[in-house]
Parts: structure tokens; C-alpha cells; sequence
């Protein structure tokens, strides 16, 4: 392009090249000229942004579907150096015995075979980051997206007194409804169920939207996470799930590998665009993937989950039920 500038403004200079003012054209077809080369390399950049960039790109791909604009030279890792990195990449001996692997079915099917891998791949990205919502220290977040929850109920509420816990990666939060309170047993508790909540920790700030709702953010990062809790058995388990901090890493690491399985699904949706290392790329990412969510749902279901008591107390306040959260079950399914 600017070269075709160049040519059509020398045209028009060479006849007035002795014209008193043809310097000065001169200087404008050098600017001329630099402008459209520095275009040219700016476009030129914009295609080689790593996976976006080759999108709107001029391409040699055959393929007259849409996805030519994802399955390009300009799609490939690392493509401005693929060339000179051929024969540590394309050509290894690794990549070279995993590209033999296939079928004749699987090569006439590729286009459904690997868009049907890329919608796997974009669902459990939108799992895992639900799943990673129960890792903050929000506690509307916790609440909503739990990783496990427990009911129960006081014994020493005549009405009955609701407890509700929601346990996440980061934190855990306990919302206790005192309006069914009754101190009609002989024993050493306060006179009022907010008192005695209080006294534990429990805040009308945390929850608070109903009338008679007291709440308690536990986070797992405070050095008194576990101390407000008399029961030694759910103190213990406390601890042990305050222990329990690799998820969340666990979780990011399935998440950020997502994003290059569904790059290296678009790159081999066509003959033209599939090379070696794509396809160990994408056998790679997706163990990473499903490694670091195993790894994740086995030591959060051991430290905050399998042994968790019924009874609360030593005394037996009250007894809980516990289930798997919607976090849990999603990072499960991703």
C-alpha cells in the first residue's frame, strides 16, 4: 500500500521536479509515504495480538466458512516466531507422536468435533467461575454461592430458631433467627438468644435485614476464626477447614486453563489451521484443567465437608443438617 502511494506521488512530482516549490511536494509525498507505512505496521501489529488479532487478518486458509477467521496463520501461538520455533515445537518428537493419534472419522468431522469442544470448554469456564464466587469474603456472595451449607434448628427455642450456615473457600458465615427464643430449660445460658449470640460473635450488621436475624462472618484468615465457637468437635473441624486455603488456587488455575483449550478447539476446527502442538496444547491444558479441580474438590471435601458434626454443642444445642453448595456442585460439573 505504500508502496503504491509512493509510485502514484513520484508520477505526479517528476514532471515539476525543477518547480521552485517541488521540494516542498517532496516533503509531501515523504509524508505521505511514511504515514501509509506507519499504518501498514499498525495493522500489521493488530493482527499478530495473540489470539484475537488474526481474527479480521488476511488469511491463505481455504476454508470458506467462518471459521477460517479463527483458523489462520495469524491465530497460531506465538506466529510472528512459529517458523523459527518449528523445530523445537512442531517438530519434536513428542508433539510429531501425538499428531499420529486419530481417526479418518474424526478428521472428515472436525469442524462439529471441535466447536462441540469449545461449548464444553466455554460451559465450564462459566462454572468454574460461579464455583470461584464462593471464594471471596463477601458474605452475600458466601450466602448465595456456598461451597457447603448446614440448617438446623436451637433446641431451646420453643418456636424453633433457625440456624443457617454457608461455608466457602475464604470464609464462612452463620445466620442465626432468634424470634422463636425460650429460656424455659435450666441451664447456663443467657437470658435472650441475641445475647447469647452476641456474645459469640453474631452482629445485627452482617445479615441484619430481618427483624430478629443476627449474623457472623468468620474469615478464615483471622488468627481467632475458630476461638468464638465452645464446641470442641466444631472448633477442631474449624480448623481444619481454616487449613483448606488451596481451592481458590485450585479454582483460578481450571479458569485461566480454560482460555487456551478454547483457542486451541478454534485453531484445529480446519485442516489448514490444526499443527502439532496445538493438539498436545490442548490435551495438556485440559489435564491442568481437570487436575487442579480434583484437587480442589477432594481437600475442601475432606477438611470442610465429610466430618462435620450433626450436634452443635457439648451440650447439645441443637442438631444440623448439611448438604453440597451450588459452588461445589458447579466446579464439579466444570
Amino acid at each position: 500500500f505504500g508502496s503504491r502511494l509512493g509510485a502514484q506521488a513520484r508520477i505526479q512530482i517528476d514532471p515539476c521536479c525543477f518547480h521552485p516549490r517541488s521540494s516542498v511536494a517532496h516533503l509531501i509525498c515523504f509524508a505521505v509515504v511514511a504515514m501509509a507505512l506507519w499504518i501498514a505496521g499498525c495493522v500489521r501489529c493488530i493482527f499478530h495480538i495473540p489470539v484475537c488479532g488474526g481474527f479480521c487478518a488476511p488469511t491463505q486458509n481455504s476454508d470458506k466458512t467462518c471459521l477460517r477467521h479463527f483458523s489462520n496463520e495469524y491465530t497460531l501461538p506465538l506466529a510472528p516466531r512459529f517458523m523459527q520455533l518449528a523445530p523445537c515445537l512442531e517438530f519434536a518428537p513428542g508433539c510429531s507422536a501425538c499428531a499420529r493419534i486419530g481417526t479418518r472419522w474424526g478428521n472428515r468431522h472436525r469442524k462439529p468435533i471441535m466447536l462441540f469442544a469449545f461449548v464444553l470448554n466455554l460451559i465450564a469456564l462459566l462454572l468454574a467461575v460461579v464455583a470461584l464466587l464462593g471464594a471471596t469474603t463477601n458474605p452475600w456472595l458466601t450466602e448465595h454461592f456456598p461451597w457447603v451449607e448446614g440448617r438446623g434448628n436451637l433446641r431451646h427455642c420453643g418456636g424453633g430458631c433457625p440456624w443457617e450456615v454457608y461455608v466457602g473457600v475464604k470464609m464462612r458465615m452463620d445466620k442465626l433467627h432468634c424470634d422463636g427464643w425460650s429460656n424455659s430449660s435450666a441451664d447456663s445460658l443467657d437470658s435472650s438468644c441475641s445475647a447469647r449470640a452476641r456474645a459469640e460473635g453474631f452482629s445485627g450488621d452482617v445479615s441484619g435485614s430481618q427483624a430478629g436475624e443476627l449474623g457472623r462472618k468468620v474469615i478464615w484468615h483471622d488468627h481467632l476464626a475458630c476461638r468464638n465457637t465452645p464446641d470442641t468437635n466444631i472448633r477442631d473441624q474449624c480448623m481444619k477447614c481454616k487449613a483448606s486455603l488451596l481451592p481458590q488456587s485450585a479454582v483460578i488455575v481450571s479458569i485461566a486453563s480454560q482460555f487456551p483449550t478454547m483457542t486451541t478447539n478454534l485453531q484445529r476446527s480446519t485442516r489448514f489451521g490444526d499443527v502439532k502442538c496445538q493438539k498436545v496444547m490442548g490435551i495438556v491444558t485440559n489435564l491442568v484443567s481437570l487436575i487442579s479441580s480434583m484437587i480442589a474438590l477432594i481437600s475442601f471435601r475432606q477438611a470442610c465437608y465429610s466430618s462435620l458434626p450433626t450436634r452443635l454443642g457439648d451440650d447439645d444445642l441443637g442438631t444440623m443438617e448439611w448438604s453440597i453448595g451450588i459452588g461445589f456442585r458447579c466446579l464439579l460439573l466444570a
